[in-house]
Parts: structure tokens; C-alpha cells; sequence
């Protein structure tokens, strides 16, 4: 008794009454009666005799009575408000109510600045989503060239039970300037725009090596004061020109006259010529009319494809993230079909283009109207950015090792260098010749330096770091047409209008092998086969011979490749990166495709309408070929 009453907190007595909550009997009302009345079948009847006290008791139903508001009534059905900010969460709860939205009143005491603490970056909070590389990268591209994806929520779906497509608020937000009429080439899926932005967009994308002597000289126009008009290529005149003319037509109107002399900026006159800084090329077609001086220290580029930064700060000469994969393959080559895109933009006839080092996704170009472009191959296959700086036609141009810079050889007696990205000119090179071919070394240990072929039948090794000549290489005895490196021991190949080809050393001013015969030509173009044994050269007697370059430089006489007519073309060569087909153009503007093997003509193109001077295969894609021509256009075949 007294153990059961400290156990309960209080002292029984036999009239006491015990009430007992029972659930299941209680529903059924009220019941009293003894021990011996109630069978349990589960316990021993003799248990109820021990209890001391009186086994008289009452059940009933007790009602309970709590202060507490009910919070959460069933447990199964409960959402738990969950803090985004909170780092631990301690229960297991919906993924719907973890995303929701933040609810309710702010705390006031809570500054901006912690209202502001959920982002994770400058436009907000980015949140997480499960979705692969390829996905990503596909929509990304889509967006950035189309303005058009799909909703990243996948919280909406169209009628057909697709993810609905989410629009850019302004195409123009996302494809930067407006595309110049030039530039938009056929083929291209980029809109077409005005060119109002564009000229704003010219001015301040330009670069120059001397800035500071470019900033104490005033623009001018020139001594006739015609109004610059737009060339095909897709420059628009600069707004300060188009102020320049609307100034100079107002003042007409009102009866003024102007000297001939006399420009509308500034009301300077056109006697002090020797500060005019240079006029803007987009004028006339020749490069000649483009610079009353000398082109050094007035270059300049032009950018066309805006922003130059995409979200992530890469430019347009990083490798595209779909083509890092494939970087290094060798791909099966197979013969184009068709024609895919033509590239517009060049006044005048295409001299050289050359492909990107490695990734090839963008396409080099030099011209006979003194400009050297740079277009996209993959994707709108616009032009990116164009460099503006020489006088005369432009004869060739070499990317570095990994093309961030490149070089440019006129006729103007100049070979600068290029940065590929920025369109600053980094230097200028000149002997006072007029360079022919220009090569950088390949060695990684030589990267800063390259070879000139010039005029007057010298080779000038260059450094770029300190601008000097480090070798000249005096043997030939007329213009020297190639420069070309073989092998992996240092050596290179030249080729020139004497009828000689020559083999060096590298670093060596005397020739290790003359190759000269009675019957040989001269052969302005050659090119090296990926597998680095054979150096074929393009002979001025229609025909392309192959020579032995690893341990002994001799002809192949059982490899010739014949058909096509060449004779007083420079017309280049190239080899498919699998090295089983040859292609090159000819004087009637046919692409010649032979079998490396067989050398027998596969398949025969009618590329252009002039001559076909240069053609290219491009090393990542199977069968996708770029040809420059004379008629100012280049193609891409697929």
C-alpha cells in the first residue's frame, strides 16, 4: 500500500475510487463492477486477490485540457516551414517546401544589406539544377545565337506537353551590335540590322600600338570632302564622319561656301597635312587611299561580333566547349557534297586564309584590299573582327603555336603582328623589302621567333620580343616564293623564283641540300603531308611533285598530280587530316581533289567564277573544305 501510494504521489484508503482511462472501453459509456466481475484472458485470475485496497472501481472517459495552441494536428499531413537560409535541416521535408518562396514580414531591424544576403551572385540567386553538359551547352548555344530555349524550371509546358520556350527580352541584348550589311553573309541565321550602332560600336572597339601619338592628331577629312560610303566589306563610316557631313550639308543650305580645302570638324583647314591622321577605309577599295602615310602606328581593328566576353569571360579565340573533346583526333576524311555558307565581306580578290591552329574555329583571311578578317566557322559564321593598318595588298599571314597572335606580310613592305583578340598591333618588322612569305617557328623553344621570305632573295629570322634580326639566310639568287618547316630536327624548306628549292638548318645561314634540275620550275606554294614524310610543291607546269623530307630530301618520280592548271598562280595546296586526300585550285577556279594513294582526280568542284587560289581542309571536320578566290568571296564546302 504504502509502495503503491509513493509511486502515485499520495496515500489511499479503501473508500478512495481509482479512475482509469481506457480507450477502447470507453466508448461504449461507463462501467462499474469488481475484479472477479471483469475476465482478463491474458493474466491469472489470482492476481486480483493480491491488491490490499477495495476492488470497487469506476471507468470512464477523461477529457484533457491543454493551454498550448494545436500547431500541427496530424503528422503525416504537416509542412514544415523551412528557413532557406538555414545550413541543417533537421527533418525530412518536401522538396516543394524547401524551394518556396521566403514568406512573410521582414524583420525590422534587418538592413538592405541582409535582405540581400541570399544571392549568390550580381543578378540574384542561382539555384542548382540536375541537368547534364551536352544539355546545357546545346540550350546555352541555342539561346546565345537564336534568343530562344527552354524554360530551365520545366515548371510550364506548351499544349503538346513540351518545355515551354523562354525568349529573350531584346536580341540585341544578346547578339550585342547590330549585324553590318556586309558581314551577314548568305547562309548566316543571324538577323539583319542597321548600321547606326554599329559605327557607334567601331569607335570604341578600336586599338592602336601608339596611342598616344594617335591622341595629339585631330581627324580630318580628306582634301575633296566626299563623304565616306560603304563598302561591301561592311565597315560603316564613323559617327564623327556622319557628323562631319550632316555640318557640311547644313552649311550649304545656308548658302556658305567652303573652301576645298576645309573640313566641317572643327573648322580646321586642310593645310597642316603632315598631322592628318589616317581616313577611314571604308572610302575606297584599295588600301593605298586608305593612309596618306606610312601605315606604321595607325593600326586598328574593327570588332563586329558583340560582346567580345561572353558569361563566363572567354572571347571568340577560345576553343568552343563542343569542340574540346575532339581536340587531337584524327577524323576519316570523306569527300564534300555541297556547298554550305560563303563568306562576304573583301572588296577585292582573297589571297590567303588559314585556319585556326588545332580547334579551327575560326577562319583567317587576307586580301587584296589591304585588310585581314577573321570569321566564325561554326556557328553564324559571321565576320568576328577585321584589322586595318597596311597600305598595299595583303600577301600572307601564319598564326603562332597556339593563335593568339599572327603575322601579316604586304606589299607595303611591312610584316606586323598581330594580337588575335584585342586587334592590337603589337609590332612592326621591315627590311625595306617586300615581303613575300612569312612562317613562325613551330619548335616550342623558338615560339617568339619567325622566318620572312622577301624580295630580294633573302630569308630574315625575326624575334618578336626584341624586334631585331637574329639570321639572315643570303643563297638564293631571286625572290624567295615559300618558307616551310619539316621534320622535328630544326630544319625548314625554301622555295623561290630561281628555280632552286633549298634545305636549312635552322639557326645555320648555309644550306644543308640544293635541289636543282634543268627541267624544274619554280613553285610558289607547297605544303607538308600530316604524317611529316613527303613535302609536295606546286609546279608552275601543272603538276604538284612530292619529295622525300625525313633523311635524305629527294623527288618521288612515281607521285605526281596532274589536271589541273596552275601555271602563273600561286595556287595553295592542303592535305585532309587523315593525309589520304590532296585538294587544290587551279586558274579557272576549279578545286582539284586527288587520292593520295593513286593520285588519280576523285572529284572535280566549280568553286568559283575567277581563280581559285587558296583552299584548306579543315582539320576537326570530316569533310568540310574553305576556298578563297580572286572574286572576293570565300566558301565552305561540306
Amino acid at each position: 500500500m504504502d509502495l503503491l501510494a509513493s509511486a502515485y504521489g499520495g496515500d489511499f484508503t479503501d473508500a478512495d475510487a481509482l479512475v482509469v482511462d481506457q480507450p477502447q472501453q470507453a466508448t461504449n459509456g461507463t462501467r462499474t463492477g469488481t475484479l472477479d466481475d471483469i475476465e482478463h484472458d491474458d493474466e491469472e485470475p489470482s492476481r486480483s486477490a493480491s491488491l490490499p485496497f477495495s476492488t470497487s472501481f469506476q471507468t470512464s472517459t477523461a477529457l484533457s485540457i491543454s493551454a498550448a495552441p494545436p500547431v500541427i494536428t496530424d503528422a503525416e499531413k504537416a509542412q514544415y516551414l523551412h528557413d532557406p537560409r538555414a545550413r541543417v535541416v533537421n527533418h525530412n521535408t518536401r522538396v516543394g517546401d524547401m524551394w518556396a518562396p521566403v514568406v512573410g514580414p521582414t524583420q525590422p531591424g534587418m538592413s538592405a544589406v541582409n535582405e540581400s544576403s541570399m544571392k549568390n551572385c550580381w543578378t540574384g540567386h542561382v539555384e542548382p539544377s540536375h541537368i547534364d553538359d551536352y544539355t546545357f551547352q546545346q540550350e546555352y548555344q541555342r539561346f546565345y545565337t537564336q534568343g530562344v530555349t527552354s524554360d530551365p524550371s520545366g515548371t510550364q509546358v506548351d499544349e503538346y506537353g513540351r518545355p515551354r520556350l523562354v525568349h529573350a527580352a531584346s536580341r540585341k541584348a544578346w547578339f550585342g551590335d547590330e549585324v553590318l550589311p556586309g558581314e551577314a553573309s548568305s547562309g548566316g541565321n543571324s538577323p539583319q540590322h542597321t548600321g547606326a550602332d554599329a559605327a557607334e560600336g567601331d569607335n570604341k572597339t578600336r586599338s592602336s600600338s601608339s596611342s598616344s601619338a594617335v591622341a595629339g592628331s585631330k581627324r580630318k577629312r580628306s582634301s575633296k570632302g566626299k563623304e565616306a560610303a560603304e563598302e561591301s566589306g561592311g565597315e560603316e563610316a564613323h559617327a564623327d564622319e556622319q557628323s562631319a557631313s550632316s555640318k557640311r550639308k547644313a552649311s550649304k543650305r545656308k548658302g556658305q561656301s567652303k573652301t576645298k580645302g576645309q573640313i566641317a570638324e572643327g573648322g580646321q583647314q586642310e593645310g597642316d597635312s603632315d598631322e592628318e591622321a589616317e581616313e577611314d577605309d571604308e572610302s575606297t577599295g584599295s588600301g593605298a587611299a586608305a593612309c596618306k602615310k606610312s601605315g606604321v602606328g595607325k593600326e586598328r581593328s574593327i570588332l563586329h561580333k558583340k560582346p567580345l566576353y561572353d558569361y563566363q569571360g572567354r572571347t571568340f579565340v577560345d576553343t568552343p566547349s563542343q569542340l574540346r573533346h575532339r581536340l587531337g583526333q584524327v577524323p576519316d576524311a570523306f569527300l564534300p557534297k555541297k556547298r554550305v555558307h560563303t563568306y562576304a565581306g573583301h572588296t577585292k580578290g582573297v589571297s590567303q586564309i588559314r585556319f585556326f591552329p588545332k580547334s579551327a574555329h575560326l577562319l583567317l583571311s587576307a586580301s587584296m584590299d589591304s585588310k585581314v578578317k577573321i570569321w566564325d566557322v561554326y556557328d553564324d559564321r559571321r565576320c568576328v573582327r577585321t584589322y586595318l593598318g597596311h597600305e598595299e595588298y595583303v600577301r600572307d599571314i601564319s598564326f603562332n603555336h597556339d593563335g593568339r597572335q599572327f603575322l601579316s606580310a604586304s606589299m607595303d613592305r611591312q610584316v606586323k603582328l598581330w594580337d588575335t583578340e584585342t586587334g592590337q598591333c603589337l609590332g612592326n618588322f621591315s627590311k625595306g623589302r617586300v615581303p613575300i612569305c612569312v612562317r613562325f617557328n613551330p619548335d616550342p623553344e623558338y615560339h617568339h621567333e619567325f622566318l620572312c621570305g622577301q624580295g630580294d632573295h633573302k630569308v630574315v629570322q625575326w624575334d618578336t620580343r626584341t624586334k631585331e634580326v637574329v639570321q639572315e639566310y643570303d643563297r638564293h639568287l631571286e625572290a624567295v616564293n615559300t618558307v616551310s618547316f619539316v621534320g622535328d630536327k630544326g630544319r625548314f624548306v625554301t622555295t623561290s623564283s630561281d628555280k632552286t628549292i633549298r634545305v636549312w638548318e635552322y639557326g645555320i645561314p648555309v644550306e644543308v641540300k640544293i635541289v636543282s634540275e634543268p627541267h624544274m620550275h619554280s613553285m610558289p606554294s607547297c605544303a607538308v603531308h600530316p604524317s611529316g614524310k613527303w613535302w609536295v610543291g606546286q609546279s608552275q607546269d601543272n603538276q604538284i611533285l612530292v619529295y622525300h623530307c625525313r633523311d635524305r630530301f629527294r623527288l618521288n618520280s612515281k607521285k605526281r598530280f596532274r589536271g589541273h592548271e596552275v601555271a602563273g598562280f600561286a595556287a595553295q595546296i592542303s592535305f585532309s587530316p587523315d593525309g589520304k586526300y590532296i585538294i587544290s585550285g587551279d586558274g579557272t577556279g576549279k578545286l582539284f581533289i586527288w587520292d593520295w594513294k593513286s593520285t588519280r582526280v576523285y572529284k572535280t568542284i566549280e568553286a568559283h567564277t575567277q581563280v581559285c587560289i587558296g583552299a584548306l581542309w579543315n582539320p576537326l571536320q570530316t569533310s568540310g573544305i574553305a576556298t578563297c578566290s580572286w572574286d572576293a568571296s570565300i566558301k565552305y564546302w561540306n
